[in-house]
């Protein structure tokens, strides 16, 4: 749970309010400037966001905590009081195209000293929801360019680290790191994800920007596959997250599908990167179900039937998910001096003889698995070798 600082306020006078933290209460994990910057991050409805801004520059709050995150979620979607304009006074500031800019910043020096450390996450998810309000709120056209350029950025540092933890995960033999690793890369992927949830008229940019539609599919890919699962260190805001991530994609899905029934390239890119053998080259063009179905697009690769729901991003193969290699391959005599403990996640395959294809490329090869009993059959494909 988030951890919450109890102030006393006292009366000096008529006009002001004397704050008082009962720093014993501090939480060892924080520390006692940290848990003072904390403290006083909120207080203020007009200097909020300078407020942030500081925190940014001094670095005294660790932005990589959960309560850190729960604290920014909160400044930036709280209503705030009524200014007399359609931006209430609590994000009145943001407009101001100086401080957007001074915002932005800040936020690119901050981006840059996590970006080597995927474990900085939470961080980069305070880092999207500050850029997304500038971008919603500011107008300035140089901070719009800028904020879009920053999401950008961001987005291809998160994308960088879900693919080491998908790396890392094909490669773990242990089922409890695999969990674990499972995990974080669904939180990353949320987050991924997070930096298309903008205004209709910006997401027409983001959605044009190179490989934008392949890297938000896969990242939905990820979560499509593990959210039911997931261990989070702070699970009401992982839900709080799935929750708005789901509510994004079904705001974005005209939109979305009007762009991949125009160039399915990014998603034969998110269906290639999740399924070894699967060659966009010999692929037929994905068209869209009849109503009410029309969020499922589907294609034939050799004699298999594809479909994929851009609502939801379910990879189905003739009407099968992704899954295990079944027990009798993996019990089979010959699995471990071939793949030690390694788990496959294998998805049908048109092969002559063949049940199934790994999903990953193995060690630089696609792999081919069926029965013959007592033999089992494995063909493996040097990539690009034909």
């Amino acid at each position: 749970m988030c951890t919450l600082i109890h102030f006393e306020l006292h009366h000096a006078d008529c006009n002001s309010l004397h704050l008082k933290a009962s720093l014993a209460d501090c939480p060892t994990h924080l520390s006692i400037e940290g848990y003072k910057a904390f403290g006083t991050m909120a207080f203020g409805r007009q200097i909020i966001y300078t407020n942030v801004l500081t925190q940014l520059a001094s670095s005294a709050i660790d932005f990589t905590k959960a309560e850190t995150q729960c604290l920014i979620l909160q400044i930036v979607q709280q209503v705030g009081l009524p200014s007399g304009d359609i931006e209430r006074t609590n994000h009145a500031l943001v407009i101001d195209g100086s401080f957007g800019l001074a915002m932005l910043e800040q936020l690119e020096i901050a981006l840059r000293r996590v970006s080597e450390n995927w474990e900085s996450w939470r961080a980069s998810a305070s880092f999207s929801l500050l850029a997304r309000r500038v971008l919603s709120l500011t107008k300035s056209s140089r901070a719009r360019t800028r904020a879009l350029d920053y999401l950008a950025e961001l987005r291809s540092v998160c994308f960088k680290w879900l693919k080491r933890l998908k790396m890392r995960v094909a490669s773990s033999t242990d089922d409890e790191q695999r969990s674990e690793l499972h995990s974080r890369a669904t939180e990353i992927a949320l987050l991924c994800a997070s930096t298309y949830d903008v205004e209709t008229i910006d997401l027409d940019i983001i959605l044009q920007q190179n490989s934008a539609i392949s890297v938000l599919l896969q990242s939905s890919i990820v979560i499509q596959e593990n959210c039911d699962s997931v261990q989070s260190e702070h699970q009401a805001l992982y839900e709080s997250l799935l929750q708005s991530h789901r509510a994004m994609m079904y705001r974005v899905f005209e939109k979305l599908r009007t762009f991949v029934l125009q160039d399915s390239s990014g998603l034969c890119d998110a269906v290639t990167a999740n399924w070894a053998v699967f060659s966009p080259t010999t692929a037929s063009s994905w068209y869209s179900l009849e109503q009410p179905q029309q969020h499922w697009l589907t294609t034939t690769f050799g004699t298999l039937l594809v479909h994929f729901n851009l609502l939801t991003a379910e990879l189905l193969v003739n009407g099968h998910p992704l899954a295990r290699l079944p027990s009798e391959f993996m019990q089979h005599e010959m699995y471990k001096p071939l793949f030690a403990k390694s788990t496959l996640e294998v998805i049908p395959t048109d092969e002559p003889g063949l049940e199934f294809s790994a999903r990953y490329v193995y060690h630089d090869y696609k792999l081919h698995f069926g029965l013959q009993n007592p033999d089992m059959l494995v063909v493996a494909v040097k990539v690009n070798s034909r």
